[in-house]
């Protein structure tokens, strides 16, 4: 069985598998905490306050992943040697960055869940790159693997 290379060496379902983790992660944390604990997740106060829903999660959770993965593949075709930890690198300052608009929730548990939602799509996809589903190493894909940076190739 072969699998075809996405953009930039990336492996198709690798990159749906981290996707939609990044997506189902956010909302696990939601359910156990909105509906499970009663935590209110509105951020702000008065006319600018936004309670974070499900449509907003999945909304934000898929494009950022998307566009994660697809900075990858960019990366991979400018940078084939050092793409994955220039990647990493990013990925890490991102996450870290997108902690800051949490602490403008409301209450303290809306702050805390709104961080493990932000840490638990990050974590997602951070996991999917290192673990090799998303992408190899570029100094070669693992014996007998059928995915070679761009091409198909026939398992060993």
């Amino acid at each position: 069985m072969t699998q075809k290379a996405a953009g930039g060496g990336l492996r198709w379902r690798g990159v749906a598998a981290g996707v939609a983790g990044s997506v189902a992660a956010p909302l696990v944390v939601w359910a156990v905490a909105v509906p499970g604990a009663g935590v209110d997740l509105t951020v702000g106060t008065g006319p600018e306050a936004l309670n974070v829903g499900v449509p907003g999660i999945v909304v934000s959770s898929l494009v950022l992943s998307l566009a994660g993965f697809g900075v990858l593949a960019v990366l991979r075709r400018l940078f084939p040697q050092r793409a994955r930890t220039i990647w990493l690198v990013v990925a890490v300052v991102t996450v870290i960055g997108s902690l800051v608009p949490t602490l403008g929730a409301v209450t303290p548990a809306a702050v805390a869940t709104l961080v493990a939602m932000h840490l638990s799509v990050g974590a997602v996809a951070i996991s999917a790159v290192v673990s090799g589903a998303v992408v190899r190493d570029t100094a070669g894909p693992a014996a007998g693997s059928a995915v070679v940076s761009g091409a198909e190739a026939r398992p060993e």
